[in-house]
């Protein structure tokens, strides 16, 4: 049975809640003409529905903090009769030029890269990641900018790995390996997929848990996830990583940024970058040794 998630906010956020809607894999939205600040999510499962609401109020959320004045958000679920929409949602994704070095499609598309420039296919299914949403272009920057300083046998986590577009990208720009950690069992079967789909299923390995899942100690940990999940991760990060080991972190507001930086900080870590793109920051922060 179809079911159609509706969410109602600030019409000042119609354009970034469509664009996270698309970001983490949504196939089919409809913006009301009458009501603006409303928003419909078809999908044909109420599993699907539920992933949906719990990302998307997780962003509402952070949205409601950067404008304290917006009116409450609200979301609701309910089932619906048959919808043809399968391909519809395919309309909104095409290829993407991260660098020089680094270019995203999904698979439906053709690109024609430049000499040098590694392609990435990925297809969002129900996961976060595909390239176009400024928290996800900002870690793969960070990577494009950091990969080739980096020992190519350096050990290195992605946490909350969503499509693992981030662990392919590594991988394809020269690490020898990676490790990608979701809670959601979908986002693991769905990294699993890209990854064999750009045929490096054998450097990228998946696994589904928290933190401490993730075997050893690393050189750099990649985390896309949100302010709120970071925060309390702090320590746990810090003691996840070797000794001058970095971690690039960002779902993070740029009014949240100061916090995650004192946060870290009182964890015995230092800040090293930091990189805007939107509303959204990007962290690098290295751990302190004393």
């Amino acid at each position: 049975m179809e079911y159609v998630l509706t969410l109602q906010f600030d019409p000042a956020w119609n354009e970034a809640v469509a664009n996270r809607c698309f970001e983490i894999g949504v196939r089919a939205i409809e913006e009301s003409v009458e009501d603006e600040g409303c928003l419909k999510i078809y999908t044909d499962d109420e599993r699907s529905a539920r992933t949906y609401a719990r990302h998307l109020e997780g962003y509402l959320a952070a949205l409601a903090e950067l404008w304290p004045d917006a009116p409450p958000y609200q979301s609701r679920i309910e089932p619906l009769g048959d919808v043809n929409w399968a391909e519809a949602w395919k309309a909104h994704f095409h290829p993407i030029v991260i660098s020089e070095r680094l270019a995203i499609r999904p698979s439906w598309e053709t690109f024609d890269p430049a000499p040098g420039q590694q392609v990435l296919i990925v297809d969002p299914q129900m996961a976060f990641g595909t390239g176009s949403h400024e928290t996800t272009r900002l870690a793969l920057e960070a990577i494009d900018r950091l990969m080739p300083e980096m020992d190519p046998t350096a050990k290195v986590l992605d946490l909350g790995c969503g499509t693992g577009i981030l662990a392919i990208a590594a991988v394809k720009l020269g690490l020898k390996r990676i490790i990608g950690v979701d809670h959601d069992e979908t986002a693991v079967a769905c990294a699993s997929d890209n990854a064999a789909a750009n045929e490096v299923a054998d450097r990228c390995e998946f696994v589904a848990g928290e933190l401490d899942v993730a075997p050893g100690a690393f050189d750099l940990i990649i985390a896309n996830i949100t302010a709120d999940v970071l925060e309390p991760l702090a320590p746990f990060i810090r003691a996840k990583l070797e000794s001058g080991g970095r971690a690039l972190l960002t779902g993070i507001l740029t009014t949240q940024a100061e916090r995650v930086v004192a946060t870290y900080e009182d964890a015995g870590m230092r800040s090293a970058e930091r990189r805007d793109m939107g509303e959204w920051t990007l962290l690098e922060m290295e751990k302190v040794v004393p």
